[in-house]
């Protein structure tokens, strides 16, 4: 069986090259190479988008593309976390205790 053309459809394709140990095939019809390997990247991280944001179940995701429950949760469980440096913003509190005892006591807090 050949690979399809991304491109153009067409099974008239033929293996060229490696390229960072994934196998490059060349379409005989429009010319144009491709490489079969990024899918499952992208599906994972579709996977966890729509876990994570649409709030997906990971039954409704296993119903959706036709997969068991355990596959979707080690795929979802495969997209690295990115690890983002968190900076502290400053705040000016500003505490009035007593000032006014009909209001109790109150705390403002804003930040800049």
């Amino acid at each position: 069986m050949r690979k399809k053309c991304p491109y153009c459809g067409s099974d008239k394709t033929k293996k060229g090259f490696y390229n960072n140990q994934r196998q490059r095939y060349r379409c005989n019809s429009c010319g144009r190479q491709f490489q079969n390997h990024a899918r499952d990247k992208r599906l994972e991280k579709t996977l966890w988008k729509q876990y994570v944001y649409q709030r997906q179940t990971i039954s409704q995701l296993a119903k959706k593309y036709k997969k068991g429950k355990d596959w979707i949760r080690e795929h979802i469980g495969n997209v690295p976390s990115i690890e983002q440096d968190h900076i502290p913003q400053p705040i000016i509190a500003i505490a009035d205790v007593g000032s006014a005892p009909h209001l109790g006591n109150r705390f403002i807090v804003s930040a800049q």
